[in-house]
């Protein structure tokens, strides 16, 4: 994957000196430029919040499919392979997807215990969205270190969550990356994103746009190599053509 910072190429003295000053550097590909979430949330109609939900326990798996109003969250994406991480690795209870899907572009929902639960967060200050891995709900080395992966029931021309790492590795950064891989309705690759220097203990916000403005991200599957796995939150895009 050719990767490149935000603002193009430049030079490695000042690369050196932006990523001190910046507490975030993010790494995209493809067709995607990094946009301001919360500019970018003026623009789009709808956040996926998980407030509404009541559950009486501190969580609650999700077997099947997440169903909100103008999109549909689960696993994969059908032609998606799904692997674990390499044994006796650091990723090795991680879920690991290949980045090719099938056409048309279908999502799918993990095994049961495998998929999606909803976690009351204090950190958070609310409910947030855990991806389950393959060692399964409610194991702590599972949740949080699991594929999400969402479908726009519109073509969208950016979207946007906000993330929260779960572990301190005894310095400001945690370990691990954000990866997202973005298709359209037949199932094609359209980008690619790497988010590194995730804060622990911080709520960040990832967005993104196409570069050229085109309304085709139909999906995006996400997973991470964070040493405790991480909690998603926000989510915003677009539903019945309610574009700014």
């Amino acid at each position: 994957m050719l990767l490149c910072t935000e603002r193009g190429l430049i030079y490695w003295p000042f690369w050196a000196l932006f990523m001190v000053l910046v507490p975030t550097l993010a790494l995209a590909n493809n067709g995607l430029t990094f946009a301001d979430y919360n500019e970018l949330q003026t623009r789009l109609n709808v956040k996926i919040t998980f407030e509404e939900e009541v559950f009486p326990d501190y969580s609650r798996r999700v077997d099947g499919l997440y169903r909100v109003e103008g999109a549909t969250l689960g696993e994969r994406f059908r032609g998606q392979a799904l692997t674990k991480g390499a044994p006796n690795s650091s990723l090795a209870d991680f879920d690991v997807l290949s980045n090719t899907a099938a056409a048309p572009l279908v999502i799918q929902a993990g095994r049961p215990r495998q998929n999606l639960s909803l976690r009351r967060s204090p950190s958070l200050g609310g409910i947030g969205l855990f991806g389950e891995a393959w060692k399964g709900f409610p194991r702590g080395d599972a949740g949080g270190e699991g594929a999400v992966s969402i479908f726009f029931a519109e073509p969208q021309f950016g979207f946007g969550f906000r993330v929260k790492a779960s572990k301190a590795d005894g310095s400001a950064y945690g370990l691990g990356v954000i990866q997202i891989v973005c298709f359209n309705a037949g199932g094609a690759r359209v980008g690619d994103v790497v988010f590194d220097r995730l804060r622990w203990n911080t709520l960040q916000d990832i967005a993104y746009v196409r570069s050229n403005g085109q309304r085709d991200i139909k999906g995006c599957s996400i997973t991470n190599t964070d040493p405790k796995g991480v909690i998603y939150d926000d989510f915003i895009f677009a539903y019945r053509n309610s574009y700014v």
